[in-house]
C-alpha cells in the first residue's frame, strides 16, 4: 500500500481481520464496524511504533466519519468548549465543533502572542526528549466561547 493510500477510505466492516499481528498497518474499528487502516510508524528508539493518523492529510469522508463517531461519544456530556491542539488536533477539533452544534472552537497555537492567556508544555510523542514546545490558548480565542 503506497504511504498516500492511508485516511482516505472508511472501509466495510469485516474488511480487514482485526485478530492478526499488524507489521505494515493497523485496523481501526469504529463501533458501528467501519474500518481505517492506519500505518505503523516505527519510533525514535527503533523497538517501539504507533499506529498513525495524520487528519489533516485524511479524506473529507474519513474526517468527516471520525469527527462525527468522536462526537457522538461526547454529546452525553454536554461540552461547552471545544479545543484543538496544534497541529494535527486542529483539523478534528474544528470538525468535532461543527457535529455538536458550536459555532466555533478554540485553536491552541505555539507562538505566544501579546494576547496570550495560558501556556502548558506540549510533549512531543515521536521524539519526548526533543521538540518540546509550548501550547499557547489566546485571550482573543477564549472570550469568544
Amino acid at each position: 500500500m503506497a504511504p498516500h493510500d492511508f485516511w482516505q477510505e472508511m472501509h466495510p466492516p469485516g474488511s480487514f481481520r482485526d485478530d492478526r499481528e499488524f507489521t505494515s498497518f493497523y485496523v481501526a474499528t469504529l463501533e458501528d464496524g467501519r474500518q481505517l487502516r492506519l500505518p505503523i510508524r516505527i519510533l525514535g528508539d527503533g523497538e517501539h511504533a504507533l499506529a498513525s493518523l495524520i487528519v489533516n492529510q485524511a479524506s473529507f469522508a474519513v474526517l468527516d466519519a471520525l469527527a462525527e463517531n468522536l462526537a457522538e461519544k461526547i454529546r452525553p456530556m454536554r461540552i461547552d468548549v471545544v479545543a484543538g491542539l496544534p497541529t494535527l488536533g486542529l483539523t478534528l477539533a474544528a470538525a468535532v465543533a461543527q457535529k455538536l452544534g458550536h459555532a466555533r472552537y478554540v485553536p491552541l497555537g505555539t507562538c505566544a502572542n501579546s494576547g496570550t492567556a495560558m501556556t502548558s508544555r506540549l510533549p512531543c510523542l515521536r521524539s519526548p526528549r526533543r521538540h518540546r514546545r509550548n501550547a499557547f490558548i489566546s485571550i482573543r480565542a477564549c472570550c469568544r466561547c
